[in-house]
This record gives C-alpha cells, sequence and structure tokens, in this order.
C-alpha cells in the first residue's frame, strides 16, 4: 500500500538561495509554524492552431520549461521564548526575518542592560532618564523602545522614538502603559522599516511524514503579504513568494519541529492592545501627544489590516536556468484597511464631508499605530507616522453599527530629525 502525503503531516522551513546552490540542495532551514501552504504552479505553454488529421485529435501544444509559479504561506506573528532575558539582544524569529525581507530593510535597537533611573519631568509621551553613574542613555530615533522591569519583563513605557535633547526622550505618540519607574532597564527591540533592500533570494522546502514526500521550490521572493491584526485574534502574517523553478525532493527529512517562540497574544484590550488613529499626526501636523495617558485610542476600529504590494521584475535571460538571472523588487507599496464606526467627531466642521473624505480631497495626514502587549518578549507595534486615505471612504453597515471603510497610504514623514536606520521611514513594525 502506498504511504499517502496527509494534508494534515507537513513541515515547511526555509533558508538562502546561495545556502542551497552551495550545499546542492542541502542546506539547513529554518523550519516554520505555519499553515500548509498553497502552491501555485506556472510553465508556458503555446497552442498551435493548425490543421488535425481527424476530429477529436487535441491541437499541436508546445510546452516551455518549467518556469516557477507562486505559493502563498500564512503563519501566526510570534515573539520571544519562555525564557528571554529583557536585558539581552532580542532573537530575531523568523517571522521577523521574512517580515524584513518583505519590507525591504531591518534596524535593531541595542539593549542597555544597566537600571536607569527617572529624572526631572516624565509623562505618558516623554521619558527623562539617566543610569546610576549619571551617563546619558541614548535611544535611536525611530526605532521602537520598550523599558520596564527586567526580572519581571513587565513594560512601565513604550512607544517610537521621535527625538531625544539631553536625558529627554519624546515618543511619537503617549505611551499605552504609564510614564518610567526608578531602576527600569531598556529592553532589546526590534524595528522592521522600509530601506529599499533587496529581499534575500530564499529556498522553501515542504515536507510530509515520509522522507519520500518533499517538495522545494526555489528562487523564491515575496511578490506581497499583509498583517491582520483582527480584535480578539491573533495576530497573523501571510506572505506569497514567486518562485523560478521546482523539484520534488525524494530524499527529504520527514517532519521537522520548528524552533519555540513565544506567541503573540489577541489583540485585546487586557494586553493593552491599542489601535489608535492621530496619536502623533493628526490633519496635517496637529499634534495630538499631549502627555496625557491614552489607554483605550480609538475604540471601535475593527478589521485592521496591513498589505505590503512589492512591484516584482523578472531579467531573462536565455543562457539562465528557466530563462530568467534574477528576481527584483522595483517598490514596495503599503497600505492599511480597517472599518471605524460613524461619530461626530469624524465629520468636518464645515458638514459637507467626513475628515476621511477630507483626508482623501486634499490629502490631509492621520497617523496611524497599533500597539499589543506589556511583557517584553511578546510586544508588538504598527506605526504609520502620516498616512492619507486614498481610496473613497464607505460607509455602511458594520455588525449593526454604521461605520466608515478606510484605506490609508503613507506619505513622506521627516519628523524625527534623524534619516538614519528606522528615522524618518513611512512605515515601522516595532518587536520587543
Amino acid at each position: 500500500m502506498p504511504n499517502y502525503w496527509s494534508s494534515k503531516l507537513f513541515s515547511v522551513g526555509f533558508a538562502s538561495q546561495t545556502a542551497y546552490d552551495a550545499e546542492d540542495g542541502g542546506p539547513s532551514y529554518t523550519w516554520l509554524l505555519c499553515e500548509l501552504p498553497s502552491v501555485s504552479f506556472a510553465r508556458d505553454i503555446q497552442t498551435l492552431d493548425m490543421g488535425l488529421p481527424s476530429d477529436g485529435v487535441a491541437p499541436e501544444t508546445i510546452v516551455g520549461s518549467k518556469h516557477g509559479g507562486t505559493f502563498t504561506v500564512s503563519m501566526p506573528l510570534r515573539g520571544q521564548s519562555a525564557a528571554y532575558d529583557a536585558t539581552g539582544a532580542i532573537a530575531v524569529n523568523p517571522e521577523m526575518t521574512l517580515l524584513a525581507d518583505l519590507v525591504g530593510g531591518s534596524y535593531t535597537a541595542a539593549p542597555v542592560a544597566d537600571a536607569i533611573d527617572s529624572t526631572g519631568t516624565n509623562d505618558a509621551n516623554t521619558l527623562a532618564m539617566n543610569t546610576p553613574g549619571g551617563e546619558t542613555v541614548t535611544m535611536s530615533p525611530g526605532a521602537f523602545q520598550a523599558v520596564g522591569n527586567a526580572g519581571t519583563k513587565a513594560t512601565t513605557w513604550a512607544g517610537y522614538v521621535k527625538s531625544q535633547t539631553g536625558v529627554a526622550v519624546e515618543a511619537f505618540e503617549d505611551s499605552t502603559i504609564q510614564a518610567l519607574a526608578s531602576n527600569d532597564d531598556i529592553f532589546g527591540s526590534y524595528t522592521v522599516y522600509p530601506g529599499g533592500a533587496q529581499p534575500t533570494a530564499r529556498s522553501f522546502k515542504i515536507v510530509g511524514k515520509e522522507s519520500t514526500q518533499g517538495l522545494v521550490l526555489i528562487g523564491c521572493i515575496p511578490e506581497n503579504g499583509s498583517i491582520s491584526l483582527e480584535n480578539g485574534k491573533v495576530p497573523m502574517l501571510e506572505v506569497t513568494y514567486r518562485f523560478t523553478d521546482y523539484k520534488y525532493d525524494t530524499t527529504s527529512e520527514g517532519l521537522q519541529s520548528a524552533a519555540a517562540f513565544t506567541r503573540l497574544p489577541p489583540v485585546l484590550g487586557s494586553s493593552k492592545g491599542r489601535v489608535w488613529l492621530g496619536g502623533g499626526v493628526k490633519e496635517s501636523g496637529v499634534g495630538e501627544s499631549n502627555g496625557t495617558a491614552e489607554t483605550e485610542g480609538t475604540c471601535g476600529v475593527g478589521s485592521f489590516k496591513v498589505d505590503i504590494n512589492c512591484e516584482v521584475y523578472e531579467i531573462p535571460c536565455h543562457g539562465a536556468a528557466q530563462g530568467v538571472s534574477q528576481v527584483v523588487v522595483g517598490k514596495r507599496n503599503i497600505s492599511t484597511s480597517f472599518t471605524i464606526p460613524h461619530i461626530a467627531a469624524y465629520i468636518d466642521s464645515d458638514g459637507g464631508d467626513s475628515k476621511w473624505g477630507v483626508s482623501l480631497s486634499d490629502q490631509k495626514a492621520w497617523s496611524v499605530s497599533l500597539m499589543l502587549g506589556t511583557t517584553a518578549g511578546k510586544m508588538f507595534s504598527v506605526l504609520i507616522p502620516a498616512a492619507v486615505c486614498t481610496v473613497q471612504p464607505e460607509q455602511g453597515d458594520v455588525d449593526g453599527i454604521q461605520a466608515f471603510t478606510l484605506e490609508f497610504q503613507p506619505i513622506a514623514y521627516t519628523a524625527d530629525g534623524a534619516s538614519a536606520n528606522a528615522g524618518d521611514s513611512p512605515f515601522r513594525i516595532g518587536f520587543a
């Protein structure tokens, strides 16, 4: 009896294409905790409309080379392991690696293990600090940072750094939690941002229970991806890749275990989950950060999703395998979409339109952010510092309430006062 490949028993891993080529198809794979990818194969097929010898005979078909295809992989976003030392360097988990490929850059914020003390005035969007020895601690503008008790991993202050003057650090918007406490530590963090880098070409392997059940997808480049952050649900990352070749591996490893990382909690208020419109920039620059702790954010936001679409180009080459010498990303387009209830605060002062319609017609910017978690190793954030509506806002029923359906895209942002790394970037994803 044949050993059938069960759709419930599988493992998915990835490696750099360079490692795959160098080791003749046997690199060390990083295994994912994900759903079974859906794979679509592509091949050039040409049908010649010529005379046939008899009725019912198939026309002549010219089949080109295997020319890859696409596949989609979906996985829950994860943070750090349960044994994570909150004062140590943050580990880059597999999802962070794939996100950096998709977005086109990354920046690691160095942790400070020494305790820091509050000095001067602290409030929800300003952090004043120094070390016990009196040294000034420097934070990087644009980076996502979290501060708290390293022993308990509880966070007292978190946000994106906008600027620093001496010991005073200004956050882009109010912290979701509270002001700094004495003897707190700066946790390790990781900020992903669009730096224009080309993604690392990768090979993906899908294996079943038996060693003969294996499929390798070669030359994989991300085409598009999304982060779904719906209220009450686990944050999910979905990425669609284009591959240029594939092969069935009959000497595969069988089922594999993914490295253990803690899954991010559902987006709930009890986990200090918050979506905030206008937390830092509202209607083209009117600052909303005022030092008053904002724990709820903008209520009623639903179906929150971030989409990253890559314009992918293949460089043809007659002498290369599959006729392609390279696959490159020419441009990335980022958008976020969500629903928000119709309330008076969102109607323009003259009543002629909603403020979202004004954002579309006059290109007035709003900041869009999401913050999740209070425990080091399980914190996640998304920030678009300045975004405008790019699709006509629609109004309709959402779970029995009249609501707007909105789509925003980033515009240029330069208010961080720093152009290096994540500073001034139009889109950021933070882990801590």
